[in-house]
């Protein structure tokens, strides 16, 4: 009664390794296969360019009927720059047809 009780994990450890003797012992071999490799379901999602979606709101607002002047407001970016792209995209503005 005064000796200690082994640990659960110990003695599935020493039981373990037992059978691996005996498994060895018999002439077999142990070989080794590549882990569990975790492959997603669905392909990686990429976020949106954040120049198309900018891009977006221009022709949007362009369709609405709102000058370059009140889009750029809107979209915190200078008339300049709403201009470069609006040209560059074939977006037309109010007033600019």
């Amino acid at each position: 009664m005064q000796s200690p009780i082994p640990e659960a994990r110990a003695a599935e450890a020493d039981q373990l390794s037992a059978e691996v003797e005996k498994f060895l012992a018999s002439g077999q071999s142990i070989v080794h296969v590549p882990g569990f490799k975790h492959k997603p379901i669905r392909p990686v999602r990429i976020p949106p360019d954040p120049a198309q979606a900018l891009l977006g709101q221009l022709r949007a607002m362009a369709r609405r009927g709102c000058s370059k002047r009140y889009t750029a407001m809107c979209l915190g970016i200078t008339p300049g720059a709403a201009y470069e792209l609006a040209r560059k995209n074939g977006i037309k503005f109010r007033g600019s047809l």
